[in-house]
């Protein structure tokens, strides 16, 4: 037992000594600093440094430095060096400066100078103070600087610059130049072999078509003039403004894509639309926006609101990003205060302020209910001036609030409806114009009380409205008509061609129209 423990500290004490030993001269000679120069001396009060003048050249483990002069202390490693300075490290990179610390055990160099300056391929860094980190090979500056990579020029105050990955860190005043665009953001990350600024801060990008995107998170490839936004996109485009949650943009293109929350804004015809999902593409002249998803356009004139919806809404701009056409692709809706409507395809030219719908369209407005294979209107000075529908057009109303079986009914090939001040006034009906409408007495003090059903035909019929309402029938050339008592007439009589009321699905408020019941 005494044998062991005297030999323990022994050994413990030898394997330290030993361990010390081999691990400093290994140190020593794996940062050791080789020198040549022309002439050399050492003074007196500077008994550990050596003074190099001369064609002075440093070598140290990859790395090469010349320069004009140099103080070398060989005990702590280190250098000092003064003049025109180059430096060359892995046959990549080339630095120059006036002044240089090296420090041979941490493997940092700074480097001084009214220009320093470091070459790494196509990419050239300009800027007075510079760090060469050599064990996790990067360099960094802290006093602003410009970086060349023959087509782009980037300025910030502070980077740095990871050699290996060939990957710049920029922070504080980003600024990039490309030949397509500029790009402002306090943090960047820029890859020099992709040509990809990768964002992590507010960033505006403008492009020279004067489009600009301003995201919190993204990239941009200097290259290929294509963004991508994930958080806090934004894009304006001479009067046009689009935000949502993801947003790509190529710029060479003029094409994109939106995801999640997509609102998109023409101030110049007080527009917006909204959707989960638009693409978007320039051809020629025109620019297209394909919105689905919960898609709706609202146009807000005189105070009142048009809210269209549909599966695919198609949107169509001119030059100046100003929507020129509006189409809605599968169960089409409208509604604004004066008039509903639904369709599987409807077409808004807002230039020529003419609304058309085709398969399946019906229409409400006040009391009335019409369809036809097409619908068109025509607004004036904002409000509803005339109506055609065509062929197979149908007007229905309802003759009796008390009951659920009787309407008023006018049907004919070609239908045209007049307004006054948005409110329908009268109609004609061209081709087969037949009619069934109800006739009631009215006295005052007194419940109205049903005459009977007139029935009638003719080959042109002209409606007179009062309120909203049917109030008086005129038949024009060959007119046929008949009062017969309602028992007197059978139920499939008092219905005519086509004849389909929709009072459910008319919509009575804006959500109304994303009910898909038509």
């Amino acid at each position: 037992m005494d044998k062991i423990v005297t030999m323990k500290p022994f050994r413990i004490l030898t394997f330290v000594m030993m361990t010390l030993v081999m691990s400093t001269t290994a140190l020593m000679a794996q940062k050791q600093i080789d020198y040549e120069s022309d002439w050399g001396e050492r003074l007196p009060s500077l008994p550990d440094d050596m003074i190099l003048k001369g064609n002075v050249v440093f070598h140290h483990e990859g790395m090469v430095m010349y320069c004009d002069s140099a103080v070398l202390n060989q005990l702590d490693n280190k250098f000092s060096a003064f003049g025109i300075i180059d430096i060359y490290q892995n046959d990549t990179i080339h630095i120059t400066g006036d002044v240089v610390y090296y420090d041979g055990n941490l493997k940092i160099a700074e480097i001084m100078g009214k220009v320093v300056t470091m070459e790494d391929g196509k990419t050239t860094l300009i800027t007075d103070y510079l760090v060469l980190e050599r064990i996790p090979n990067i360099a960094r500056y802290t006093t602003s600087a410009t970086i060349y990579d023959q087509k782009d020029t980037l300025t910030s105050i502070f980077g740095t610059y990871f050699l290996n990955d060939k990957i710049f860190h920029f922070t504080d005043k980003v600024h990039i130049i490309t030949p397509s665009s500029e790009i402002f953001s306090d943090t960047i990350h820029y890859n020099t072999k992709t040509d990809v600024a990768e964002f992590f801060s507010k960033t505006t990008i403008v492009d020279k078509d004067s489009t600009i995107i301003n995201t919190d998170k993204g990239n941009y490839n200097t290259t290929t003039s294509y963004c991508e936004s994930y958080a806090g996109g934004k894009m304006t485009q001479k009067g046009r403004l689009m935000l949502a949650d993801t947003l790509f943009y190529d710029s060479k293109e003029r094409k994109g894509e939106a995801f999640g929350s997509v609102y998109m804004e023409d101030t110049a015809n007080n527009i917006n639309a909204m959707g989960e999902y638009a693409n978007m593409q320039t051809i020629d002249t025109l620019s297209y926006t394909y919105l689905t998803q919960q898609a709706i356009v609202k146009q807000v004139e005189d105070g009142d609101t048009l809210y269209f919806h549909a599966d695919t809404l198609l949107l169509v701009s001119d030059t100046s990003n100003n929507m020129r056409n509006m189409y809605g692709y599968r169960h089409s809706k409208l509604f604004r205060s004066d008039f509903q409507a639904a369709a599987e395809y409807a077409h808004y030219h807002i230039e020529d302020s003419l609304l058309t719908m085709t398969e399946r369209p019906i229409l409400w407005n006040e009391e009335s209910q019409m369809t036809a294979d097409t619908i068109t209107m025509l607004f004036a000075q904002k409000k509803i001036d005339r109506m055609q529908l065509y062929p197979n057009a149908l007007i229905v109303q309802d003759a009796d609030s008390l009951s659920d079986d009787r309407f008023n009914q006018m049907y004919g090939r070609h239908l045209t409806a007049y307004f006054n001040n948005g409110r329908i006034k009268e109609a004609e009906i061209e081709g087969n114009a037949q009619s069934i409408y109800y006739m009631w007495e009215e006295k005052k003090g007194k419940a109205p009380q049903l005459i009977g059903i007139n029935i009638g035909n003719s080959s042109k019929m002209k409606i007179y409205f009062e309120k909203g309402k049917m109030k008086r029938l005129v038949g024009i050339e060959k007119p046929e008509y008949k009062l017969d008592n309602e028992d007197s007439v059978p139920a499939e009589e008092r219905r005519l061609k086509g004849f389909i009321w929709k009072a459910e699905d008319r919509p009575l408020e804006p959500d109304d129209i994303f009910k898909h019941r038509l």
